[in-house]
């Protein structure tokens, strides 16, 4: 018997549904069956979510350099632009700014993967009696919010002065409070 992944229903009839197409074998007609399953396409909105979460991670982390960079005071704006350039002339100022950048992405690591396990002690009972689209849909959610919620906040950092790299932090918790990503 066939049973679609992401089948809520525990209805039998439906599951043995099938659509019958005639198909022609050299000169004869033969009755095909194949099943007719229920849901969405799964495989295309992972692709879309592995293509949306690591795209933007090498960007961040510029991005998190820059903000660090733009939140001391000793230097300017085109010092702090100029770090994404990968050439000599930053490497002093890169050294010294990793560990603040280390801590705050560790951070955001962290906080992924403790309250990811913490959730999927509750998470997966949940999906055995609910059904597995309520916490597929909930996790797609988060990752889409955190998502525009980093382009909401580069979009203010590139307009004014002053954003804290922490801010990114902030982003996150869509995704962390949805199911996470680990």
């Amino acid at each position: 018997m066939h049973q679609p992944i992401l089948s809520d229903d525990n209805n039998e009839e439906d599951d043995n549904k099938t659509g019958e197409v005639e198909e022609e074998d050299q000169g004869q007609v033969k009755n095909v069956q194949h099943p007719v399953t229920k849901g969405y396409f799964l495989e295309f909105a992972l692709i879309c979510l592995f293509f949306g979460n690591n795209l933007p991670s090498t960007l961040l982390q510029n991005q998190i350099l820059k903000l660090t960079c733009q939140s001391f005071d000793e230097y300017n704006d085109t010092t702090c632009n100029a770090l994404s350039q990968n050439d000599n002339s930053t490497r002093e100022i890169e050294e010294k700014l990793q560990p603040f950048v280390a801590e705050i992405l560790m951070t955001n690591n962290l906080m992924n993967t403790i309250t990811t396990a913490i959730l999927s002690l509750f998470l997966g009972p949940y999906s055995d009696v609910f059904g597995r689209k309520k916490i597929l849909n909930s996790t797609f959610c988060g990752f889409s919010l955190t998502l525009a919620l980093f382009a909401i906040i580069t979009y203010i950092s590139e307009n004014q002065r002053g954003i804290s790299p922490w801010t990114y932090t902030l982003a996150y918790l869509p995704q962390i409070l949805s199911g996470g990503w680990y």
